[in-house]
């Protein structure tokens, strides 16, 4: 049975502290790299329609979700580091969390 998470400032606006998290994991993939902040609302607006799903299963699945995470933020700055950028914006997330997508089977990568 999955822990029940509080989130702070509810349903207006707050943060879901599993979000959080992926934020986190993404920018521990970035490394030392700048990211836009269209890049990081790009992210929250990705995988946002996700949560009540991540939710029910955080507890068994959470470090998995976490990891793939890390690797979308590494893609993405591969992809700024390739195109010459000192930042990571919109474009390179999107991209990268594609790219992930494609070859990860779990509930935040679905098979095509």
């Amino acid at each position: 049975m999955a822990t029940k998470r509080p989130t702070k400032g509810g349903a207006s606006g707050g943060f879901d502290p599993i979000l959080a998290q992926m934020c986190a994991a993404f920018g521990q993939g970035t490394g030392g790299y700048r990211i836009h902040r269209d890049a990081l609302a790009t992210l929250i607006e990705r995988y946002t329609p996700i949560l009540p799903e991540l939710q029910k299963t955080w507890d068994e699945g959470g470090v998995q979700t976490l990891e793939r995470l890390r690797a979308v933020g590494r893609t993405a700055a591969h992809l700024a580091t390739v195109a010459g950028h000192t930042a990571i914006d919109s474009a390179h997330v999107t991209k990268a969390a594609r790219m992930v997508e494609k070859t990860s089977n779990t509930p935040i990568c679905p098979s095509p």
